[in-house]
């Protein structure tokens, strides 16, 4: 979580991409690092927007801060992408989003793949500023965002993506293993702190 700016005895973090869910719960772990186990008296706090409010109750300079956030589901799915400046970008990244989410929950290894895929694109489209996928994947395992297994995981989307083609009906078809295996960087990617207008 963010360092906090603190107004006057009110501790405020950003977190850019709450906006994005429709929250049920919320409760916050505030932990003590010193003396490494829970400390009593969680603070109130409240939840405005992007905005996490905390009102502490005591001294809790140095502590660690959980917040753990149950949710219906995603009601803007564009809002996941906060870094994002360009508008159209940041909404069809969304609406990719939304479709591979749909796709994954019903099964559909191709269809959430090749949504997932766009997702990745675009996301490492506005952080490297590169035209082709291949170079996007190369670029984020040169600069450590992918590991060499998830690039190459990344590399496989990528030409999975090119099986629609009606010339490509020997090529392997998506399969569970490799929609999993997606999943997972699909779900580190849009969870990570981007800066903004990255």
């Amino acid at each position: 979580m963010p360092d906090p700016a603190l107004l006057a005895e009110i501790m405020v973090y950003e977190i850019p991409t709450l906006p994005a869910y429709s929250i049920l719960a919320a409760s916050l772990e505030f932990s003590d690092p010193f003396f490494s186990e829970a400390t009593s008296g969680n603070p109130d706090f409240a939840i405005d927007g992007n905005r996490l409010q905390v009102n502490p109750r005591q001294n809790y300079f140095g502590a660690q801060n959980r917040l753990i956030v149950h949710y219906a589901g995603i009601r803007d799915y564009s809002l996941l992408f906060p870094h994002i400046d360009t508008p159209a970008l940041q909404q069809r990244l969304g609406q990719f989003a939304e479709e591979a989410e749909k796709a994954f929950d019903a099964g559909a290894w191709m269809s959430f793949v090749m949504m997932a895929g766009a997702v990745i694109e675009g996301l490492l489209s506005v952080q490297y500023h590169k035209r082709k996928f291949h170079q996007l994947i190369d670029s984020a395992q040169d600069s450590g965002l992918l590991s060499e297994r998830d690039a190459q995981r990344v590399h496989d989307v990528r030409e999975a993506r090119n099986t629609i083609h009606a010339d490509r009906y020997q090529d392997p078809f998506v399969d569970r293993c490799l929609a999993m295996d997606i999943f997972q960087i699909y779900d580190q990617l849009i969870k990570r702190h981007w800066s903004a207008g990255a």
